[in-house]
C-alpha cells in the first residue's frame, strides 16, 4: 500500500516545525513505533535536538544525496529506544546546488529510502525541494511525515 503522508509546513521560520518533528518522533518511539528521523535542515537542529554534536558526525544525509552513501551506513541510534536519526550538518546547504549536476537528482532521496524497511515511521525535516518527491515513495506499512522548512 502507498505510504501515508502527513506534512507539517510553514514558510515562516521559528514556528516550531523542527521542535514538533523531534517531539513527535520521540513520542511515537516511546509508544512502541520504530521511528527514523531524517534531518534535512542544514542547521541540523533536529540532530542537535536529539543530543548529537554536528561537528562529530562523520556521515549525514548530505553523503546519502551527493556521495551515494547507503542510508544504513548513516543511521545513528539515539538515546531514545526505537528512535534513530539520519543527521544533517552545514554541508547540506550546498547540496541543492550540487544536485543540479546529478542525473535524476529529484529521485535520489526516494531511491535511497527504498531499502529502509524496518521502520514504521519516517520523519523528514527539509529545506531541499527534492524531498517533495518522497511523497511518491512506495514503502508498505510506513507512515512518512515530511516537514518542509523555509
Amino acid at each position: 500500500s502507498m505510504a501515508k503522508i502527513i506534512s507539517f509546513s510553514n514558510q515562516k521560520g521559528g514556528v516550531g516545525k523542527t521542535t514538533t518533528c523531534v517531539n513527535m518522533s520521540a513520542f511515537l518511539a516511546k509508544h512502541g513505533k520504530k521511528v527514523l528521523l531524517i534531518d534535512m535542515d542544514p542547521q541540523g537542529n533536529a540532530t542537535t535536538g536529539l543530543g548529537f554534536n554536528k561537528s562529530a558526525i562523520k556521515n549525514s544525509i548530505y553523503n546519502v544525496l551527493i556521495d551515494d552513501t547507503p542510508c544504513k551506513d548513516v543511521i545513528i541510534p539515539t538515546n531514545i529506544d526505537r528512535l534513530d536519526i539520519i543527521p544533517a550538518g552545514i554541508e547540506l546547504a550546498g547540496a541543492e546546488v550540487e544536485l543540479v549536476y546529478i542525473k535524476d537528482r529529484e529521485k535520489r532521496l526516494t531511491e535511497a529510502l527504498k531499502g529502509i524497511t524496518k521502520y514504521k515511521m519516517l520523519y523528514a525535516t527539509s529545506t531541499i525541494k527534492e524531498v517533495r518527491h518522497v511523497t511518491r515513495l512506495f514503502l508498505p506499512n510506513i507512515l512518512l511525515i515530511v516537514i518542509f522548512l523555509s
